[in-house]
């Protein structure tokens, strides 16, 4: 029997097309990785344990934990805007300085979104921490933060480039 639609089908079997929700991937409860962790383990050992869900997770991260300050290439000296540095620089006023690791905030501006033509294939590059190593990544920095200040003590110590002896581990925890 026809309906007011004019049509034979049942009404319980329309698809609400905006009432759909949207799946979530197989990669949905990974982890996104640092960005710079991914690029150098030893170097930013200490990104991997961090639980980065969303990519919004990843800029909060990158910017609190990576980003450097303005400053001139030059001599390194920070200034609070990039005005004030320009004219600085303008004067060349300064001498040549120590070098930083002056590819972070480039790298960081790269990560807001704008990607270039040395984007890798999505097949070579994956955003996030390999599952098979999370556990042990969890284990060493629970290692290292247990252990780290000790162990860091007793290798400057044998080399002679210290002499304090390491704090109580209550004194860490405040």
């Amino acid at each position: 029997m026809e309906d007011k639609d004019g049509d034979d089908d049942d009404d319980d079997e329309i698809e609400h097309v905006g009432a759909r929700k949207r799946q979530r991937p197989v990669e949905a409860d990974m982890t996104l990785a640092c960005l710079f962790y991914k690029k150098d383990r030893r170097l930013n050992g200490s990104c991997c344990g961090k639980r980065l869900s969303r990519i919004r997770d990843v800029k909060q991260h990158l910017k609190r934990r990576h980003y450097m300050p303005i400053y001139c290439p030059i001599c390194y000296n920070n200034f609070l805007d990039e005005t004030t540095r320009d004219s600085y620089t303008n004067e060349m006023a300064c001498e040549r300085g120590s070098h930083l690791a002056s590819t972070r905030n480039s790298k960081v501006n790269s990560a807001r979104g704008r990607l270039g033509n040395t984007q890798k294939k999505s097949s070579d590059y994956s955003a996030y921490i390999d599952a098979s190593l999370m556990p042990s990544a969890m284990a060493y920095r629970a290692f290292v933060t247990a252990c780290g200040l000790e162990i860091l003590h007793h290798v400057l110590a044998a080399r002679g480039a210290i002499s304090w002896n390491v704090p109580s581990g209550q004194d860490l925890e405040t």
